[in-house]
């Protein structure tokens, strides 16, 4: 038995001759949902992206999705949630973004999509991915982009103990 200085347990043992490691954390990181976006409130489109409206007939999770129209070059959505908390998963958390390019769109077309938290618009980190949590884009499916912010990259002095500021 060996305790981490993070309070995880790892325990070796041996059953019938098989090794078992056996790992306990006396205090898991918990889901955080920054927000559902299934209602445009609060949102805001920018940049080539356009007619930001709630998709109830294709939508990844009952009761709906946001949908919007990206045009060539760069659009954004931005909003300021409820601000939160996310001091423990600095450096360290992975957000996720589930993401549909619709049917007939060319999949190539869309070279990165990029994810910004912050305290405000002038202090986040940013991390850009190239693909899907499984590959690369495809169009008429849903995708998850997995955002892991221990490479991600800071402008100002984004504070982690009040994010309020997302933008895609």
């Amino acid at each position: 038995k060996s305790y981490l200085p993070s309070g995880t347990m790892a325990t070796f043992q041996y059953a019938n001759g098989i090794p078992i490691i056996r790992i306990k954390a006396t205090f898991p990181r918990q889901q955080v949902i920054l927000d559902q976006m299934n209602s445009t409130t609060g949102w805001a489109a920018a940049g080539t992206a356009s007619a930001l409206t709630q998709d109830s007939a294709v939508y990844y999770q009952a009761p709906a999705s946001l949908r919007f129209n990206l045009g060539v070059g760069t659009g954004t959505l931005t909003k300021t949630i409820t601000q939160t908390d996310l001091s423990s998963y600095q450096d360290v958390g992975v957000s996720f973004l589930a993401t549909r390019i619709p049917d007939g769109a060319d999949a190539s077309d869309i070279t990165g999509i990029s994810l910004k938290l912050g305290s405000d618009s002038g202090n986040y980190d940013l991390v850009t991915e190239t693909e899907g949590f499984l590959g690369a884009w495809v169009a008429g499916e849903w995708l998850l982009v997995a955002f892991d912010f221990a490479g991600s990259t800071s402008t100002g002095s984004p504070n982690w103990s009040v994010i309020d500021y997302v933008q895609i």
